[in-house]
Protein backbone atom coordinates (compact mmCIF):
# COMPACT_ATOMS: atom_id res chain seq x y z
CA UNK A 1 0.00 0.00 0.00
CA UNK A 2 2.84 2.34 0.95
CA UNK A 3 4.12 1.56 -2.57
CA UNK A 4 1.51 3.19 -4.25
CA UNK A 5 1.30 5.72 -2.07
CA UNK A 6 4.88 6.58 -2.68
CA UNK A 7 4.24 6.88 -6.41
CA UNK A 8 0.88 9.21 -6.30
CA UNK A 9 3.05 11.63 -3.66
CA UNK A 10 5.86 11.49 -5.92
CA UNK A 11 3.48 13.06 -8.71
CA UNK A 12 1.64 15.35 -6.21
CA UNK A 13 4.89 16.58 -5.19
CA UNK A 14 5.82 17.27 -9.06
CA UNK A 15 2.89 19.53 -9.41
CA UNK A 16 3.02 21.83 -5.91
CA UNK A 17 4.97 22.78 -3.56
CA UNK A 18 4.37 24.52 0.32
CA UNK A 19 6.39 25.96 2.69
CA UNK A 20 6.06 23.94 6.27
CA UNK A 21 5.73 25.64 9.57
CA UNK A 22 8.74 23.50 10.93
CA UNK A 23 12.25 23.43 9.34
CA UNK A 24 12.51 22.02 6.16
CA UNK A 25 15.76 20.68 6.30
CA UNK A 26 18.09 19.70 8.38
CA UNK A 27 19.93 22.95 8.63
CA UNK A 28 17.03 24.48 9.67
CA UNK A 29 15.71 22.57 12.65
CA UNK A 30 13.92 23.69 15.36
CA UNK A 31 14.63 22.91 19.08
CA UNK A 32 13.50 20.77 21.42
CA UNK A 33 13.69 20.06 25.15
CA UNK A 34 11.64 18.25 28.27
CA UNK A 35 10.60 21.29 29.93
CA UNK A 36 9.01 22.13 26.89
CA UNK A 37 6.10 19.66 27.42
CA UNK A 38 4.21 18.66 24.23
CA UNK A 39 4.83 20.72 21.28
CA UNK A 40 2.59 20.39 18.19
CA UNK A 41 2.98 21.61 14.67
CA UNK A 42 0.45 21.30 11.65
CA UNK A 43 1.72 18.70 9.25
CA UNK A 44 3.02 19.83 6.29
CA UNK A 45 1.60 19.03 2.77
CA UNK A 46 3.01 18.39 -1.06
CA UNK A 47 6.21 18.49 0.15
CA UNK A 48 9.73 16.13 0.28
CA UNK A 49 12.78 15.80 1.90
CA UNK A 50 16.18 16.71 0.24
CA UNK A 51 17.68 14.52 -1.17
CA UNK A 52 21.39 12.75 0.33
CA UNK A 53 20.58 11.28 4.35
CA UNK A 54 20.33 8.08 4.85
CA UNK A 55 16.77 7.97 5.83
CA UNK A 56 16.95 4.01 6.93
CA UNK A 57 13.49 2.73 6.59
CA UNK A 58 11.58 5.52 5.14
CA UNK A 59 10.80 4.02 1.92
CA UNK A 60 9.60 7.95 1.25
CA UNK A 61 10.03 11.18 3.26
CA UNK A 62 7.03 13.12 2.32
CA UNK A 63 6.53 16.32 4.25
CA UNK A 64 9.34 16.34 6.50
CA UNK A 65 9.67 18.11 9.77
CA UNK A 66 13.16 18.83 11.62
CA UNK A 67 13.42 18.85 15.05
CA UNK A 68 17.18 18.36 17.23
CA UNK A 69 17.57 17.74 20.51
CA UNK A 70 20.37 18.02 23.23
CA UNK A 71 20.91 15.55 26.32
CA UNK A 72 20.55 17.08 29.65
CA UNK A 73 21.04 13.66 32.26
CA UNK A 74 21.87 10.51 30.70
CA UNK A 75 19.78 7.64 30.19
CA UNK A 76 17.46 6.15 27.77
CA UNK A 77 15.27 9.06 26.17
CA UNK A 78 11.45 7.82 24.54
CA UNK A 79 9.75 10.82 22.46
CA UNK A 80 5.87 9.46 21.21
CA UNK A 81 4.31 10.97 18.23
CA UNK A 82 0.79 11.22 17.37
CA UNK A 83 -1.22 13.33 15.39
CA UNK A 84 -5.25 14.75 15.70
CA UNK A 85 -6.52 13.31 11.90
CA UNK A 86 -5.16 9.71 13.19
CA UNK A 87 -3.36 9.13 10.08
CA UNK A 88 -0.04 7.74 9.07
CA UNK A 89 3.34 9.09 10.26
CA UNK A 90 6.80 8.16 10.23
CA UNK A 91 9.78 8.97 11.52
CA UNK A 92 13.55 8.19 11.86
CA UNK A 93 16.36 9.13 14.29
CA UNK A 94 20.45 10.27 13.39
CA UNK A 95 23.27 10.69 16.09
CA UNK A 96 24.86 11.14 18.38
CA UNK A 97 26.57 14.58 17.33
CA UNK A 98 28.81 17.24 18.62
CA UNK A 99 26.07 20.02 17.43
CA UNK A 100 23.39 20.43 15.24
CA UNK A 101 25.89 21.94 12.52
CA UNK A 102 28.35 19.14 13.10
CA UNK A 103 24.80 16.95 12.10
CA UNK A 104 23.76 18.73 9.46
CA UNK A 105 27.77 18.95 8.27
CA UNK A 106 27.83 14.56 8.22
CA UNK A 107 25.07 14.46 5.52
CA UNK A 108 23.25 12.51 8.28
CA UNK A 109 24.84 9.61 6.02
CA UNK A 110 25.60 7.50 9.44
CA UNK A 111 23.31 4.90 10.57
CA UNK A 112 19.69 5.63 12.13
CA UNK A 113 19.61 5.66 16.02
CA UNK A 114 15.91 4.41 15.19
CA UNK A 115 13.14 4.40 12.60
CA UNK A 116 9.63 3.73 11.54
CA UNK A 117 7.71 3.59 8.31
CA UNK A 118 4.92 1.45 9.93
CA UNK A 119 0.74 2.68 8.37
CA UNK A 120 0.68 3.74 12.33
CA UNK A 121 -0.78 6.98 13.47
CA UNK A 122 1.08 7.02 16.38
CA UNK A 123 5.22 6.36 16.90
CA UNK A 124 7.60 6.15 20.14
CA UNK A 125 10.94 7.10 19.10
CA UNK A 126 14.11 5.98 21.59
CA UNK A 127 17.39 6.68 21.54
CA UNK A 128 19.11 4.70 24.10
CA UNK A 129 22.22 5.28 26.45
CA UNK A 130 22.27 8.69 25.68
CA UNK A 131 25.26 10.51 27.16
CA UNK A 132 24.96 14.46 28.22
CA UNK A 133 26.20 16.96 25.49
CA UNK A 134 25.55 14.73 22.51
CA UNK A 135 22.96 16.28 19.46
CA UNK A 136 20.45 14.08 17.96
CA UNK A 137 18.49 14.84 15.13
CA UNK A 138 14.86 13.50 14.45
CA UNK A 139 12.34 13.78 11.15
CA UNK A 140 9.18 13.23 11.28
CA UNK A 141 7.15 12.73 8.39
CA UNK A 142 3.34 13.24 7.64
CA UNK A 143 3.19 10.25 4.88
CA UNK A 144 -0.79 10.91 4.57
CA UNK A 145 -0.22 13.58 3.27
CA UNK A 146 -3.24 14.72 4.57
CA UNK A 147 -3.77 17.77 6.96
CA UNK A 148 -3.36 17.11 10.28
CA UNK A 149 -1.82 18.32 13.88
CA UNK A 150 1.58 16.53 14.90
CA UNK A 151 2.44 16.21 18.46
CA UNK A 152 5.85 15.42 19.95
CA UNK A 153 6.53 14.46 23.59
CA UNK A 154 8.88 13.21 25.70
CA UNK A 155 7.74 10.21 27.47
CA UNK A 156 8.46 10.71 31.11
CA UNK A 157 7.62 7.28 32.49
CA UNK A 158 10.02 5.61 29.92
CA UNK A 159 12.82 8.05 29.87
CA UNK A 160 15.55 7.83 32.42
CA UNK A 161 17.07 10.81 30.77
CA UNK A 162 16.63 14.38 29.81
CA UNK A 163 17.19 16.78 27.32
CA UNK A 164 18.43 20.56 27.47
CA UNK A 165 16.32 23.36 27.05
CA UNK A 166 19.45 25.68 26.91
CA UNK A 167 18.82 25.29 22.82
CA UNK A 168 15.78 26.45 23.07
CA UNK A 169 14.62 30.16 21.99
CA UNK A 170 14.29 32.40 25.22
CA UNK A 171 13.45 36.48 25.06
CA UNK A 172 14.95 37.69 28.35
CA UNK A 173 14.35 41.42 27.68
CA UNK A 174 12.14 43.93 26.02
CA UNK A 175 12.67 47.80 26.28
CA UNK A 176 10.63 50.26 25.12
CA UNK A 177 11.59 54.22 25.25
CA UNK A 178 9.17 57.00 23.73
CA UNK A 179 10.98 59.74 21.58
CA UNK A 180 9.44 63.80 21.94
CA UNK A 181 6.46 64.93 20.60
CA UNK A 182 6.63 66.33 17.21
CA UNK A 183 4.65 69.76 16.57
CA UNK A 184 1.72 70.38 14.73
CA UNK A 185 1.68 66.67 14.18
CA UNK A 186 1.60 65.03 17.76
CA UNK A 187 3.49 62.60 16.67
CA UNK A 188 6.60 60.51 18.43
CA UNK A 189 8.92 57.53 17.78
CA UNK A 190 9.41 54.74 19.74
CA UNK A 191 12.58 52.71 19.82
CA UNK A 192 13.96 49.86 21.47
CA UNK A 193 16.09 46.53 22.12
CA UNK A 194 15.56 43.16 22.09
CA UNK A 195 16.96 40.39 23.89
CA UNK A 196 17.00 36.95 23.44
CA UNK A 197 19.19 34.03 23.64
CA UNK A 198 18.77 30.79 21.09
CA UNK A 199 17.11 32.76 18.25
CA UNK A 200 15.61 30.56 15.56
CA UNK A 201 17.36 30.14 12.19
CA UNK A 202 14.13 31.24 9.96
CA UNK A 203 11.31 33.24 10.30
CA UNK A 204 10.96 36.76 11.18
CA UNK A 205 10.84 38.49 14.71
CA UNK A 206 8.03 41.33 14.38
CA UNK A 207 7.88 44.25 16.82
CA UNK A 208 4.06 45.68 17.32
CA UNK A 209 2.62 48.79 19.60
CA UNK A 210 -0.59 48.56 20.66
CA UNK A 211 -1.96 52.22 20.60
CA UNK A 212 -1.45 52.57 16.41
CA UNK A 213 -1.04 49.18 15.16
CA UNK A 214 2.30 50.21 14.13
CA UNK A 215 4.72 46.91 13.36
CA UNK A 216 8.66 46.75 12.35
CA UNK A 217 9.67 43.01 10.85
CA UNK A 218 13.42 41.92 11.28
CA UNK A 219 14.39 38.85 8.97
CA UNK A 220 16.05 36.04 9.71
CA UNK A 221 19.12 35.40 9.89
CA UNK A 222 18.88 37.28 13.33
CA UNK A 223 22.18 38.66 15.55
CA UNK A 224 22.42 36.09 18.24
CA UNK A 225 21.65 37.90 21.09
CA UNK A 226 19.58 41.33 20.41
CA UNK A 227 18.09 43.24 18.23
CA UNK A 228 16.87 47.05 17.70
CA UNK A 229 13.66 48.96 16.27
CA UNK A 230 12.53 52.17 15.76
CA UNK A 231 8.49 52.63 15.41
CA UNK A 232 7.82 55.91 14.06
CA UNK A 233 4.77 58.28 13.76
CA UNK A 234 2.88 57.24 17.06
CA UNK A 235 0.08 59.29 18.21
CA UNK A 236 1.46 61.44 21.20
CA UNK A 237 -1.76 61.15 23.23
CA UNK A 238 -0.35 60.34 26.69
CA UNK A 239 -2.23 56.85 26.11
CA UNK A 240 -1.13 54.17 28.34
CA UNK A 241 0.20 51.25 25.53
CA UNK A 242 2.17 48.34 24.93
CA UNK A 243 4.99 46.65 22.88
CA UNK A 244 5.20 43.14 21.63
CA UNK A 245 8.15 40.95 19.99
CA UNK A 246 7.68 37.57 18.88
CA UNK A 247 9.43 35.27 16.44
CA UNK A 248 7.04 33.63 14.01
CA UNK A 249 9.37 30.22 14.18
CA UNK A 250 8.34 30.30 17.51
CA UNK A 251 5.75 32.12 18.34
CA UNK A 252 6.31 30.75 22.53
CA UNK A 253 9.50 32.82 22.19
CA UNK A 254 8.13 36.51 22.66
CA UNK A 255 7.55 39.26 25.42
CA UNK A 256 5.57 42.50 26.10
CA UNK A 257 6.38 45.79 28.02
CA UNK A 258 4.51 48.47 28.68
CA UNK A 259 4.99 52.56 27.88
CA UNK A 260 3.02 55.56 28.05
CA UNK A 261 3.13 57.74 24.98
CA UNK A 262 3.69 61.37 25.51
CA UNK A 263 1.29 64.29 26.03
CA UNK A 264 0.38 66.16 23.12
CA UNK A 265 2.54 69.01 22.04
CA UNK A 266 0.02 71.13 19.79
CA UNK A 267 -3.38 72.32 21.16
CA UNK A 268 -5.35 71.70 17.72
CA UNK A 269 -9.15 73.99 18.30
CA UNK A 270 -10.97 72.77 14.80
CA UNK A 271 -13.86 74.86 14.05
CA UNK A 272 -16.74 73.45 11.96
CA UNK A 273 -19.23 75.59 9.42
CA UNK A 274 -22.01 74.10 7.31
CA UNK A 275 -22.71 74.62 3.52
CA UNK A 276 -25.67 75.31 2.17
CA UNK A 277 -27.73 74.79 -0.95
CA UNK A 278 -30.40 77.22 -1.71
CA UNK A 279 -33.11 77.40 -4.41
CA UNK A 280 -32.38 80.35 -6.97
CA UNK A 281 -32.89 83.63 -6.16
CA UNK A 282 -32.74 83.37 -2.37
CA UNK A 283 -30.30 84.03 0.68
CA UNK A 284 -27.97 81.55 1.94
CA UNK A 285 -27.07 81.24 6.12
CA UNK A 286 -23.62 79.92 6.74
CA UNK A 287 -22.53 79.31 10.28
CA UNK A 288 -19.38 78.08 11.92
CA UNK A 289 -18.81 77.23 15.51
CA UNK A 290 -15.91 75.72 17.71
CA UNK A 291 -14.01 78.92 18.18
CA UNK A 292 -14.26 82.43 20.31
CA UNK A 293 -14.12 85.16 17.09
CA UNK A 294 -14.56 84.06 13.57
CA UNK A 295 -13.30 86.08 10.48
CA UNK A 296 -14.72 85.17 7.21
CA UNK A 297 -13.67 86.12 3.52
CA UNK A 298 -16.23 88.41 2.99
CA UNK A 299 -15.03 90.33 5.98
CA UNK A 300 -18.05 89.38 8.47
CA UNK A 301 -17.05 88.75 11.75
CA UNK A 302 -20.32 87.09 13.37
CA UNK A 303 -20.46 83.05 13.40
CA UNK A 304 -23.75 83.19 11.21
CA UNK A 305 -24.10 85.28 8.01
CA UNK A 306 -26.14 85.82 5.32
CA UNK A 307 -24.74 85.43 1.43
CA UNK A 308 -26.85 85.84 -1.94
CA UNK A 309 -27.55 82.82 -3.36
CA UNK A 310 -25.46 82.25 -5.96
CA UNK A 311 -22.86 79.14 -6.26
CA UNK A 312 -19.59 80.25 -4.59
CA UNK A 313 -16.63 79.72 -1.97
CA UNK A 314 -16.51 81.37 1.51
CA UNK A 315 -13.64 80.34 4.11
CA UNK A 316 -13.41 81.41 7.77
CA UNK A 317 -11.28 81.50 9.62
CA UNK A 318 -11.63 80.52 13.69
CA UNK A 319 -9.59 81.47 16.86
CA UNK A 320 -9.73 80.91 20.83
CA UNK A 321 -6.73 82.38 22.42
CA UNK A 322 -3.17 81.45 20.33
CA UNK A 323 -5.55 78.16 18.86
CA UNK A 324 -6.86 79.45 15.17
CA UNK A 325 -8.27 76.75 12.29
CA UNK A 326 -9.85 77.41 8.75
CA UNK A 327 -12.97 76.04 7.59
CA UNK A 328 -14.53 76.58 4.18
CA UNK A 329 -18.22 76.65 3.49
CA UNK A 330 -19.53 75.81 -0.51
CA UNK A 331 -23.06 77.53 -1.64
CA UNK A 332 -24.84 75.81 -4.33
CA UNK A 333 -28.13 76.90 -6.12
CA UNK A 334 -30.65 74.71 -7.61
CA UNK A 335 -33.30 75.72 -9.47
CA UNK A 336 -37.03 76.05 -8.35
CA UNK A 337 -38.78 72.94 -9.14
CA UNK A 338 -41.48 72.81 -11.72
CA UNK A 339 -45.57 72.51 -11.36
CA UNK A 340 -46.63 70.51 -14.15
CA UNK A 341 -49.33 68.03 -14.09
CA UNK A 342 -51.38 65.64 -16.39
CA UNK A 343 -54.66 63.74 -15.27
CA UNK A 344 -56.68 60.46 -17.31
CA UNK A 345 -60.07 61.73 -17.63
CA UNK A 346 -60.54 65.79 -17.96
CA UNK A 347 -64.13 65.82 -18.94
CA UNK A 348 -67.40 63.90 -18.39
CA UNK A 349 -71.39 63.67 -17.73
CA UNK A 350 -72.94 64.04 -14.18
CA UNK A 351 -69.31 63.17 -12.55
CA UNK A 352 -65.97 62.66 -13.67
CA UNK A 353 -63.03 60.58 -11.47
CA UNK A 354 -59.79 61.92 -12.27
CA UNK A 355 -56.59 60.50 -11.45
CA UNK A 356 -53.38 62.88 -11.25
CA UNK A 357 -49.86 62.67 -12.21
CA UNK A 358 -47.32 65.31 -10.99
CA UNK A 359 -44.44 65.83 -13.29
CA UNK A 360 -41.18 64.60 -11.05
CA UNK A 361 -38.50 65.47 -13.44
CA UNK A 362 -35.80 68.34 -11.81
CA UNK A 363 -38.38 67.97 -8.83
CA UNK A 364 -35.79 65.02 -6.68
CA UNK A 365 -36.67 65.49 -3.12
CA UNK A 366 -39.60 67.84 -3.41
CA UNK A 367 -43.13 67.73 -1.46
CA UNK A 368 -46.60 67.94 -3.67
CA UNK A 369 -49.76 69.68 -2.16
CA UNK A 370 -52.66 69.81 -4.87
CA UNK A 371 -56.11 72.40 -4.95
CA UNK A 372 -58.54 69.94 -6.48
CA UNK A 373 -61.79 72.05 -6.37
CA UNK A 374 -65.10 71.35 -4.96
CA UNK A 375 -63.26 72.13 -1.49
CA UNK A 376 -61.16 68.91 -2.02
CA UNK A 377 -57.27 69.34 -1.52
CA UNK A 378 -54.64 66.11 -2.16
CA UNK A 379 -50.39 65.56 -1.34
CA UNK A 380 -48.27 63.24 -3.06
CA UNK A 381 -47.38 63.27 -6.35
CA UNK A 382 -50.75 61.11 -7.47
CA UNK A 383 -53.85 62.42 -5.71
CA UNK A 384 -57.54 61.13 -7.36
CA UNK A 385 -60.88 62.74 -6.83
CA UNK A 386 -64.10 62.58 -7.91
CA UNK A 387 -65.63 65.40 -9.50
CA UNK A 388 -70.10 65.93 -8.99
CA UNK A 389 -70.68 69.26 -9.74
CA UNK A 390 -71.24 70.61 -13.06
CA UNK A 391 -69.42 73.29 -14.26
CA UNK A 392 -65.55 73.96 -14.32
CA UNK A 393 -63.28 72.95 -12.26
CA UNK A 394 -59.75 74.64 -11.11
CA UNK A 395 -56.60 72.87 -9.99
CA UNK A 396 -53.33 74.04 -8.19
CA UNK A 397 -50.34 71.63 -7.73
CA UNK A 398 -47.86 73.60 -5.40
CA UNK A 399 -44.67 71.76 -5.80
CA UNK A 400 -41.87 72.42 -3.00
CA UNK A 401 -37.86 72.06 -2.35
CA UNK A 402 -37.73 73.39 0.76
CA UNK A 403 -39.03 76.14 3.04
CA UNK A 404 -39.26 79.40 0.14
CA UNK A 405 -38.34 77.70 -2.99
CA UNK A 406 -41.43 76.27 -4.04
CA UNK A 407 -43.44 76.66 -7.34
CA UNK A 408 -46.86 76.99 -7.82
CA UNK A 409 -49.62 76.20 -10.88
CA UNK A 410 -53.34 76.48 -11.33
CA UNK A 411 -55.80 75.72 -14.34
CA UNK A 412 -58.73 77.49 -13.88
CA UNK A 413 -60.94 75.12 -15.98
CA UNK A 414 -58.89 71.96 -15.87
CA UNK A 415 -61.73 69.62 -15.27
CA UNK A 416 -65.60 69.83 -16.97
CA UNK A 417 -68.27 68.42 -15.87
CA UNK A 418 -71.23 68.70 -18.22
CA UNK A 419 -74.85 68.49 -17.28
CA UNK A 420 -76.24 65.24 -18.55
CA UNK A 421 -79.34 65.82 -21.11
CA UNK A 422 -82.93 64.75 -19.15
CA UNK A 423 -84.60 62.42 -22.25
CA UNK A 424 -88.72 63.36 -21.87
CA UNK A 425 -91.48 63.56 -24.64
CA UNK A 426 -95.58 63.46 -24.82
CA UNK A 427 -97.81 62.08 -27.78
CA UNK A 428 -100.98 63.50 -29.31
CA UNK A 429 -103.32 62.18 -29.50
CA UNK A 430 -103.74 60.94 -26.68
CA UNK A 431 -105.40 57.94 -27.83
CA UNK A 432 -105.06 56.37 -31.27
CA UNK A 433 -107.06 54.34 -33.63
CA UNK A 434 -106.25 52.21 -36.27
CA UNK A 435 -108.45 54.77 -38.95
CA UNK A 436 -106.46 57.82 -37.94
CA UNK A 437 -102.94 56.35 -36.83
CA UNK A 438 -100.75 59.43 -37.12
CA UNK A 439 -99.14 60.42 -33.78
CA UNK A 440 -97.31 63.23 -33.21
CA UNK A 441 -94.37 63.70 -30.99
CA UNK A 442 -93.53 66.18 -28.75
CA UNK A 443 -89.93 66.79 -27.61
CA UNK A 444 -89.66 67.97 -23.87
CA UNK A 445 -85.59 67.16 -23.70
CA UNK A 446 -83.13 69.56 -21.55
CA UNK A 447 -79.54 70.05 -22.19
CA UNK A 448 -79.87 68.12 -25.77
CA UNK A 449 -79.22 68.67 -29.50
CA UNK A 450 -79.07 65.42 -30.92
CA UNK A 451 -82.08 63.08 -31.09
CA UNK A 452 -82.54 59.66 -32.37
CA UNK A 453 -85.90 58.02 -32.12
CA UNK A 454 -87.45 53.95 -32.35
CA UNK A 455 -90.89 54.12 -32.79
CA UNK A 456 -91.08 50.52 -32.12
CA UNK A 457 -91.82 49.14 -35.35
CA UNK A 458 -88.55 49.63 -36.94
CA UNK A 459 -89.17 53.12 -37.84
CA UNK A 460 -86.75 55.74 -36.74
CA UNK A 461 -86.25 59.37 -37.03
CA UNK A 462 -83.37 62.31 -36.42
CA UNK A 463 -86.17 65.15 -36.22
CA UNK A 464 -86.32 67.27 -33.27
CA UNK A 465 -90.44 66.60 -33.08
CA UNK A 466 -91.00 64.17 -35.78
CA UNK A 467 -94.13 62.39 -36.36
CA UNK A 468 -95.26 59.00 -37.46
CA UNK A 469 -98.04 56.77 -38.63
CA UNK A 470 -98.39 53.64 -37.59
CA UNK A 471 -99.68 51.12 -40.04
CA UNK A 472 -100.73 47.96 -37.78
CA UNK A 473 -103.03 47.91 -34.40
CA UNK A 474 -100.67 47.29 -31.66
CA UNK A 475 -98.75 48.09 -28.64
CA UNK A 476 -95.44 50.18 -29.38
CA UNK A 477 -92.75 50.97 -26.82
CA UNK A 478 -91.24 54.41 -28.62
CA UNK A 479 -87.82 55.49 -27.32
CA UNK A 480 -86.33 59.03 -27.56
CA UNK A 481 -82.49 59.11 -27.33
CA UNK A 482 -81.08 62.33 -26.34
CA UNK A 483 -77.85 63.64 -26.25
CA UNK A 484 -75.76 66.70 -25.97
CA UNK A 485 -72.42 68.07 -28.08
CA UNK A 486 -69.99 66.71 -25.40
CA UNK A 487 -71.30 63.32 -25.78
CA UNK A 488 -73.59 62.91 -22.68
CA UNK A 489 -76.72 60.53 -23.26
CA UNK A 490 -80.28 59.74 -21.93
CA UNK A 491 -83.29 57.85 -22.91
CA UNK A 492 -86.92 57.53 -21.99
CA UNK A 493 -88.99 54.80 -23.11
CA UNK A 494 -93.00 55.86 -23.62
CA UNK A 495 -96.02 53.17 -24.59
CA UNK A 496 -98.21 54.03 -27.79
CA UNK A 497 -100.93 51.95 -28.27
CA UNK A 498 -102.52 51.75 -31.28
CA UNK A 499 -106.82 50.55 -31.18
CA UNK A 500 -108.27 49.32 -33.80
CA UNK A 501 -111.88 50.35 -35.14
CA UNK A 502 -115.33 48.45 -33.97
CA UNK A 503 -118.20 48.63 -36.00
CA UNK A 504 -121.68 46.66 -35.12
CA UNK A 505 -124.11 47.91 -37.34
CA UNK A 506 -127.80 46.04 -36.77
CA UNK A 507 -130.84 47.00 -38.81
CA UNK A 508 -134.30 47.36 -37.09
CA UNK A 509 -136.31 45.67 -39.60
CA UNK A 510 -136.05 43.29 -42.95
CA UNK A 511 -138.90 42.30 -45.90
CA UNK A 512 -137.92 38.17 -46.24
CA UNK A 513 -140.68 38.80 -49.64
CA UNK A 514 -138.61 37.04 -51.89
CA UNK A 515 -138.13 39.58 -54.11
CA UNK A 516 -134.06 39.87 -53.38
CA UNK A 517 -133.88 43.31 -51.86
CA UNK A 518 -133.69 43.36 -48.10
CA UNK A 519 -134.05 39.36 -47.51
CA UNK A 520 -132.10 38.72 -44.71
CA UNK A 521 -131.43 40.23 -41.22
CA UNK A 522 -127.46 40.34 -40.71
CA UNK A 523 -125.13 42.25 -38.53
CA UNK A 524 -122.65 44.32 -40.34
CA UNK A 525 -119.56 44.20 -38.42
CA UNK A 526 -115.56 45.46 -38.39
CA UNK A 527 -113.32 44.68 -35.50
CA UNK A 528 -114.83 42.03 -33.90
CA UNK A 529 -113.35 37.95 -33.35
CA UNK A 530 -115.37 35.63 -35.69
CA UNK A 531 -114.53 33.03 -32.90
CA UNK A 532 -116.47 34.82 -30.07
CA UNK A 533 -119.82 35.81 -32.23
CA UNK A 534 -123.48 34.67 -31.28
CA UNK A 535 -126.79 36.02 -32.67
CA UNK A 536 -130.16 34.92 -31.52
CA UNK A 537 -133.76 36.08 -32.21
CA UNK A 538 -136.59 35.89 -30.27
CA UNK A 539 -140.32 36.15 -30.62
CA UNK A 540 -142.39 38.12 -28.20
CA UNK A 541 -143.13 35.41 -26.13
CA UNK A 542 -139.62 34.37 -25.58
CA UNK A 543 -139.22 31.70 -28.02
CA UNK A 544 -136.14 31.36 -29.46
CA UNK A 545 -136.49 31.68 -33.38
CA UNK A 546 -132.32 31.50 -34.83
CA UNK A 547 -129.04 31.10 -33.45
CA UNK A 548 -125.95 31.49 -35.25
CA UNK A 549 -122.18 31.79 -34.65
CA UNK A 550 -121.32 32.30 -37.56
CA UNK A 551 -120.82 36.15 -38.44
CA UNK A 552 -121.69 35.65 -41.87
CA UNK A 553 -124.85 34.15 -41.61
CA UNK A 554 -128.04 36.26 -41.12
CA UNK A 555 -132.05 35.28 -40.65
CA UNK A 556 -134.27 34.21 -43.32
CA UNK A 557 -137.62 35.20 -41.25
CA UNK A 558 -138.13 31.22 -40.72
CA UNK A 559 -137.43 29.13 -37.51
CA UNK A 560 -134.05 28.30 -37.64
CA UNK A 561 -133.99 29.33 -41.26
CA UNK A 562 -136.00 26.46 -42.52
CA UNK A 563 -139.64 26.38 -43.35
CA UNK A 564 -141.85 29.42 -44.30
CA UNK A 565 -141.02 32.75 -43.32
CA UNK A 566 -142.75 33.86 -39.59
CA UNK A 567 -145.87 36.19 -39.60
CA UNK A 568 -144.85 39.86 -39.45
CA UNK A 569 -143.96 40.87 -35.91
CA UNK A 570 -141.74 42.54 -33.64
CA UNK A 571 -138.56 40.40 -32.80
CA UNK A 572 -136.04 40.59 -30.15
CA UNK A 573 -132.31 40.42 -30.83
CA UNK A 574 -129.21 39.36 -28.75
CA UNK A 575 -125.99 39.91 -29.92
CA UNK A 576 -123.03 38.70 -27.60
CA UNK A 577 -119.27 39.43 -29.33
CA UNK A 578 -115.66 40.20 -28.35
CA UNK A 579 -113.22 42.80 -29.82
CA UNK A 580 -110.02 41.45 -31.42
CA UNK A 581 -108.40 43.54 -28.14
CA UNK A 582 -110.44 40.67 -25.78
CA UNK A 583 -113.19 43.54 -25.08
CA UNK A 584 -116.56 41.76 -24.33
CA UNK A 585 -120.05 43.30 -25.23
CA UNK A 586 -123.88 42.11 -25.12
CA UNK A 587 -126.40 44.44 -27.55
CA UNK A 588 -129.83 43.97 -26.93
CA UNK A 589 -132.61 45.18 -29.55
CA UNK A 590 -135.44 44.54 -31.71
CA UNK A 591 -136.34 43.81 -35.31
CA UNK A 592 -139.43 44.03 -37.43
CA UNK A 593 -140.16 41.49 -39.98
CA UNK A 594 -142.17 42.88 -42.34
CA UNK A 595 -143.94 41.29 -45.76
Amino acid sequence: MKKIFLFIFALISLLSEDVNAQGADCTTASPFCTAQGTTTFPAGQNTVAPTGPNYGCLGSQPNPAWFYLQIATPGNITLDLSNSAVVDIDYVCWGPFTSPAAGCASGLTGANVDCSYSSSATETCTIPSAVVGEVYVLLITNYSNQATTISLAQNGGLSTGTTSCNIVCGMTALTAVPGACTSPTNIFDLTGTVTYVNPPTAGTLTITNSCSGATQVINAPFNATTATYTLTGLPANAAACNVSAVFSADPSCALTTNFSAPAPCFVNCPIQVDSARVCSGLTATLTASGAAHYLWSNGDTTATITVPGVVGTFSVIGTTGTCKDTAISIVTIFQPPTAIFTADSLAGCDSVRTHFVADTVGNAGATYTWSLGESSNGVGMKPTHLYTTVGCHAVTLTTSLGVGCTTTFTDTCFIRVFPPPVAGFTVAPSEIDILQANAFFNNTSTSSTHWLWNFGDTSSSILENPDHTYLAVGNYNVTLYASSLHGCKDSVTVPVVVKDIITCYIPNAFTPNKNDHNELFNIYSYGLSPKNFELLIFDRWGKQMFKTNDLKEGWNGALNNVGEVMEQAVYVYHVNYVELSGRKHTVIGRVTLLK
